[in-house]
């Protein structure tokens, strides 16, 4: 039986530093990626995973499904995701600690219900929140079976949230490595408890613009986010760190939910050269979300032009954000 990483779950292997779980020798119990990014906070660019494989391999599973969705990544892609687990299995909204007083827990899931037909149960998670640990292990107590499965988008919080009820809840340290970087672990992670064995899972990757480590750095939201509301006349563009611009066709104004370590400011000539632009009519009451980056709101309809984006980087939904400017 081949031995795996404690830290991404990966097979350990000594043949190549290039791939993923190389070791020096099979004594060590973390790979070389997770023992640097672990201590060192080194981000290893490039290692990607095979979704296909990974989605093909969680529909076979069994068990109660915990789904992790970033509160910032509410979209159709990573509902859709939801949607094609199999069955008993709760959404988790993750991050939560980061939303606007002004947008409640009732908004939200009425939103969600509608908006992605989620009919299957919804629940609010925080970090470092002990109520929150103790949802997840209410539901695993109520459940019959034995094998629970955390499974969710990238970066979406799901192993910094499970090492904390590893800790808090059954009073073990966990090995798991966590980071504020896509793709940290890469395969499942068994773990034994009093309630059942967890099912660790590598996140769901999807298509962001961000690929800089100090733009994942920047994007880390760790408090109540404030909106920012920017009137914008006719042309001027929004500018994101020097990487993506909102062009305006007409005299609007955009809330934004975002990180606010990213650098934003107004431009009134093309500021960045992308050959990536296309054109958007937002409808009124609508959110652009950028995926990896935040939520746009536009209380009017308006037509834009995005730079420095591709089509799939963005989608375009009904607002939950109405009052909040």
């Amino acid at each position: 039986m081949s031995k795996r990483c404690i830290g991404c779950g990966s097979v350990l292997q000594i043949e190549n530093p290039l791939e993923t779980g190389y070791v020096f020798d099979f004594s060590k119990d973390y790979c070389m990626r997770c023992f640097r990014l672990k201590h060192y906070h080194e981000f290893q660019q490039g290692t990607e995973i095979d979704k296909k494989s990974l989605l093909d391999s969680i529909k076979k599973k069994k068990g109660l499904f915990f789904f992790f969705v970033d509160f910032l990544q509410l979209s159709k892609e990573s509902l859709d995701y939801f949607l094609d687990l199999p069955s008993p299995k709760i959404l988790l909204v993750s991050k939560c600690d980061i939303i606007p007083k002004s947008l409640t827990y009732a908004k939200l899931e009425k939103w969600i219900t509608q908006e992605f037909h989620i009919q299957e149960r919804i629940l609010f998670v925080q970090r470092n929140s002990l109520s929150s640990l103790k949802k997840i292990q209410r539901e695993m107590e109520n459940y019959p079976g034995n094998d629970f499965y955390f499974l969710g988008m990238t970066n979406a919080g799901k192993s910094t949230f499970l090492n904390a009820f590893l800790r808090e809840v059954e009073g073990k340290e966990s090995s798991i490595v966590e980071s504020e970087y896509p793709n940290t672990t890469l395969d499942f992670i068994d773990i034994s408890t009093s309630l059942g064995v967890i099912h660790d899972s590598a996140g769901i990757p999807y298509d962001i613009p961000l690929s800089d480590k100090k733009l994942f750095e920047k994007s880390q939201i760790k408090k109540e986010l404030h909106p920012l509301n920017y009137p914008l006349k006719k042309g001027t563009r929004l500018l994101i760190e020097d990487l993506i611009e909102i062009e305006v066709l007409e005299d609007t104004s955009i809330v934004c939910l975002l990180s606010q370590n990213y650098r934003i400011q107004k431009s009134y000539q093309p500021a960045i050269e992308s050959p990536e632009f296309f054109s958007l009519k937002i409808p009124d009451k609508s959110n652009l979300l950028i995926k990896g980056v935040g939520v746009f709101y536009f209380k009017r309809e308006t037509s834009i032009v995005l730079h420095g984006l591709k089509r799939e980087h963005v989608e375009v939904l009904p607002s939950y954000m109405g009052g909040l400017s």
